[in-house]
């Protein structure tokens, strides 16, 4: 797999599906925010991080 390839629409669904509305480090709920959640990478790409489902986080 690409260290290159973007998130796709179809993993940000699927993250945030996964996550149940609420960040995966803090478990902040998305209601509460001020700002919209991102997903991000665990292991960073310039780290040899995947972008698969595995590596990436919803995160506030």
């Amino acid at each position: 797999m690409s260290n290159t390839r973007r998130v796709t629409p179809q993993q940000k669904k699927a993250v945030a599906e996964r996550a149940n509305g609420c960040c995966e480090y803090c478990r902040s709920p998305v209601r509460y925010a001020i700002q919209p959640f991102s997903v991000e990478h665990i292991t960073p790409k310039s780290r040899g991080g995947e972008t698969a489902l595995h590596n990436l986080a919803f995160s506030c």
